[in-house]
């Protein structure tokens, strides 16, 4: 036999939940305004000069997790400014994963290039046309289309299959579907290029590659700073790189190289 929930009980529920909730919503404005701090007093930090102190905020939201075009391009250009080409240079390139390339992306990218060969640092292993087309074309609302119109080629489909439409929809359906096939071919090479083929950028001014994976191991030769390199293999601290023409390969400290690899679509 169930027991009756008296009035009493219920109010004690709801007057839970509610507080549940509010601790809850507390809790999400908290971590919220707290990335909205750092970011404000990253940008203060950055326009006063203090670069360095930027990164340091900058860095505070990234560690969180959070992933923003605004806050990566931040960083690249407070590391170009400082001179850190390769700390430049992978943030630029983590900020085309995520939003493709503006003009104030490609224009500061040649700045920290530029600067590289300032210091006598040769622009080594540039990246593929494939990759840098992916990169470059690459806009956030492509996967919004693809989905929403996938999802209406289904709807569409399903009306059709239980005869709810009565109109000749062809046409339509022969236009949504070449849409849909191209951003499938499109996203799958983005996925292939960027998820797969798992690329690194050099942050250090000179990385030894060793022989194997520690530092006991016999160092083969450096690579330069800002060097994009394939990444194909980790063991604990180390990864084992290779040059894009896959000529060379060895392993180096993962602490001393930016990896670029996408984590949505």
């Amino acid at each position: 036999m169930r027991s009756k929930i008296s009035i009493k009980d219920l109010t004690l529920l709801f007057r839970s939940a509610v507080s549940r909730v509010h601790i809850f919503s507390i809790i999400i404005i908290s971590v919220i305004l707290s990335g909205y701090t750092n970011l404000t007093d990253g940008n203060n930090l950055f326009l006063s000069s203090d670069y360095r102190g930027a990164i340091t905020k900058y860095k505070e939201i990234v560690d969180k997790g959070v992933e923003d075009s605004n806050v990566f391009y931040n960083l690249a250009t407070s590391y170009l400014y400082l001179g850190e080409y390769g700390n430049a240079l992978y943030w630029y390139y983590r900020t085309m994963v995520l939003e493709g390339a503006s003009e104030d992306v490609l224009k500061n990218l040649r700045l920290a290039y530029k600067g590289l060969e300032e210091q006598g640092i040769p622009v080594m292993n540039s990246p593929s046309l494939l990759y840098e087309m992916v990169l470059k074309i690459y806009r956030p609302w492509i996967s919004i289309v693809f989905v929403f119109l996938t999802n209406l080629l289904f709807f569409i489909l399903i009306l059709r299959r239980f005869s709810l439409i009565k109109k000749d929809m062809s046409i339509l359906l022969y236009i949504i579907s070449l849409v849909v096939i191209f951003l499938t071919l499109y996203i799958s090479i983005r996925v292939y290029v960027l998820h797969y083929q798992t690329k690194g950028i050099v942050l250090t001014k000179s990385l030894e590659v060793k022989e194997g994976p520690s530092d006991v191991y016999k160092t083969l030769f450096s690579v330069d700073e800002g060097t994009m390199v394939k990444v194909v293999d980790r063991y604990q601290d180390f990864l084992k790189i290779e040059s894009l023409d896959g000529r060379i390969k060895g392993w180096v400290s993962s602490n001393n190289v930016g990896i670029l690899k996408m984590s949505k679509l």
